[in-house]
């Protein structure tokens, strides 16, 4: 399981309004379940599927979000500064700033020359 299947469960979890401790139903240790929803770890498939079941959550649902989904930008955005954070990646923090920098930047010239 790759990074995006973590982060995809955690949304549609959070969505739920569903804690760890209510997903894993004492099966496994939560902080594998954090680890897996940021990506840093992977699953046995007997646990997914126990997720998802604790989820609510068919296999084909998960698949279909999991098909049409593309983190937004801002998303992006706020998970990567607040792992670069967690890590204290300071070029991580200043990847985003010049990012931001630019783009600003091409948002007000566009702006002038309407």
């Amino acid at each position: 399981m790759g990074n995006k299947t973590g982060k995809i469960f955690s949304i549609l979890r959070e969505a739920k309004h569903l804690t760890l401790r209510e997903v894993t139903a004492n099966e496994f240790s939560l902080a594998q379940e954090s680890k897996f929803e940021r990506g840093e770890t992977s699953l046995t498939i007997d646990k997914f599927l126990l997720l998802l079941q604790n989820t609510q959550l068919s296999l084909d649902e998960f698949q279909d979000f999991y098909d049409n989904y593309s983190l937004s930008e801002d998303y992006t955005f706020h998970d990567e500064l607040r792992e670069a954070h967690r890590i204290k990646d300071l070029n991580q923090i200043k990847k985003w700033l010049h990012y931001w920098k630019e783009k600003s930047e091409k948002i007000r010239i566009k702006n002038i020359s309407n």
